[in-house]
């Protein structure tokens, strides 16, 4: 069945289910993580897809971190002036090298 879309992008709406999505899929890596940590991995392709989804999970984020500061933050600096864009910026500029050192160990 195919939606209706609205006919004007909902940007606010994207961004908040983008991030439960991205909140949700850095809870199950967690999850997963310590359990296998503790239990060792069942078998070589659930490592395997395990360490798959942690990889692209950080492309995912660098990526969006990439497009909120380079496209989002901006564009929404005009309409929105008062939210903490710098702060946010600050914020993903240090979960760089975090993410770039799970990437290497995954």
């Amino acid at each position: 069945m195919v939606q209706n879309l609205p006919s004007r992008p909902e940007i606010g709406g994207d961004l908040v289910r983008v991030h439960r999505a991205a909140t949700r899929a850095i809870e199950v890596a967690q999850e997963r993580g310590k359990a296998y940590l503790a239990s060792g991995y069942p078998g070589p392709e659930i490592q395997s897809g395990y360490l798959a989804y942690v990889r692209c999970l950080v492309n995912f984020l660098h990526g969006h971190h990439l497009t909120e500061d380079e496209a989002m933050f901006p564009a929404l600096r005009e309409t929105i002036p008062s939210a903490p864009y710098d702060a946010l910026i600050a914020q993903h500029v240090a979960m760089g090298p975090i993410l770039d050192q799970i990437k290497s160990a995954a």
